[in-house]
């Protein structure tokens, strides 16, 4: 949740600074926006490989009308691994911001 938090802090900070600037001096601000986000695609991560040992033990949910939506998109053919763990940290966000005050 401090993640999520401190990504939302530093996002507009980041918004609100022009492209250019980090090509020439890499802020505070970005190397922290960085660091968060490496820490939530991490858990991202994590998440997708424990349902993928799951799935291939055969112990995830996967019947035709009751599937987890994580099992979902790992085994739905039309998306990759990276678009599968972009979708899992922005539900990540939703959820958070969701819950929360910040």
């Amino acid at each position: 949740m401090h993640a999520v938090r401190t990504f939302s802090e530093i996002g507009f900070k980041l918004f609100i600074q022009p492209p250019w600037l980090d090509k020439i001096y890499r802020t505070k601000a970005v190397r922290i926006f960085y660091e968060v986000m490496d820490f939530m695609y991490g858990f991202g991560e994590t998440c997708i490989q424990e349902e993928l040992k799951k799935i291939n033990k055969g112990t995830a949910k996967n019947n035709e009308e009751n599937v987890d939506l994580l099992t979902f998109l790992l085994t739905y053919e039309k998306l990759d691994l990276k678009e599968v763990t972009a979708n899992v940290v922005e539900m990540l966000l939703a959820a958070v911001d969701t819950v929360s005050i910040l």
